[in-house]
């Protein structure tokens, strides 16, 4: 019998910007070279199943027994965080960030229907337990399938859980060195913006996660794979179209008096997290006019042999 759940999570004094920027505009960013080293790891998946639609009610009770305080945040007046904006750029795409007009960008640009990623890390520190949020919204390039959300966990560079939405659907994956796995499939739900902003939100804690989009939590899952790492902006393209994302109001949450492991000292910034109901997803079938994207499969990594983009 499927029920309805309830998640208690919100997070109180979210501001919302919908201003777009032109492609135009952001094509005359930094666009100085840096490429990614990978040094990729042989561990393999644990045997056990990830565990879907997990007991809300731990979760639950997990969350409101937590005193939370806000750590990091950015709202992209300016790069006072110390985002990494170079270009990077292999021969089937070119990936340029920028920040302007109080967004974080990225401006994807296709040379091939190769799907091809890139990560963007908020700073060193490593998180175990937190919760995460930040606003996006697609601004063109709809026909080369973009993928955008959020990576966490990541250890090294190819070790990471990635949440991803696009137009109309969602999908949770993780890596493991070489190995790539897909939790959860393409999904649709209509609580997605297809044309505005999505205010995305993910709870980790422990082995249990919960996706959430526009105050609706998607999924709740129980997977111990990976428990500590890097968190930070995750895009893709699939096309030869010229995309461009924005991205804003980006938080991070982890326990009071929780040790987290930074290069350089992290400002604490005093917040509180408010709780509303929020059920879970019953998500519907895809409808026969909206083109699903490709099957998520490992994207190639620039500058990287044992991951190439050819």
């Amino acid at each position: 019998m499927i029920g309805v759940f309830a998640l208690l999570i919100g997070v109180i004094i979210i501001v919302y910007s919908s201003s777009s920027l032109s492609s135009n505009q952001k094509r005359s960013s930094n666009t100085s070279s840096n490429s990614i080293s990978h040094t990729p790891t042989k561990s393999e998946f644990s045997t056990r199943t990830p565990e879907l639609n997990a007991n809300p009610t731990s979760l639950t009770s997990k969350l409101s027994s937590i005193q939370w305080q806000l750590i990091f945040k950015d709202q992209f007046d300016s790069n006072e965080n110390d985002w990494d904006l170079g270009l990077r750029e292999s021969y089937s795409s070119s990936i340029q960030p920028g920040i302007e007009d109080g967004k974080l960008y990225f401006l994807l640009k296709g040379k091939t229907d190769k799907s091809t990623n890139d990560l963007r890390a908020a700073g060193n520190t490593t998180y175990s337990d937190f919760v995460l949020s930040f606003d996006v919204e697609l601004i063109d390039g709809y026909n080369s399938f973009p993928a955008y959300g959020v990576f966490f966990r990541q250890t090294g560079d190819r070790n990471y859980y990635g949440f991803v939405i696009t137009e109309y659907l969602y999908g949770f994956f993780i890596t493991k060195g070489p190995t790539y796995r897909t939790i959860i499939d393409w999904k649709m739900d209509s609580v997605l913006n297809p044309n505005d902003v999505n205010h995305i939100t993910v709870v980790a804690i422990g082995s249990e996660f919960a996706l959430i989009v526009n105050e609706k939590t998607l999924e709740i899952i129980n997977d111990n794979e990976l428990n500590t790492g890097r968190a930070g902006i995750y895009v893709q393209t699939s096309g030869t179209d010229d995309v461009l994302i924005e991205f804003d109001n980006l938080k991070i949450w982890v326990p009071e008096n929780s040790s987290q492991n930074t290069d350089t000292p992290v400002p604490t910034i005093k917040s509180t997290i408010s709780f509303q109901p929020i059920t879970t997803s019953t998500a519907s079938q895809k409808p026969p006019n909206i083109q699903k994207p490709p099957t998520m499969t490992p994207a190639c990594e620039f500058d990287d042999p044992n991951y190439p983009c050819n």
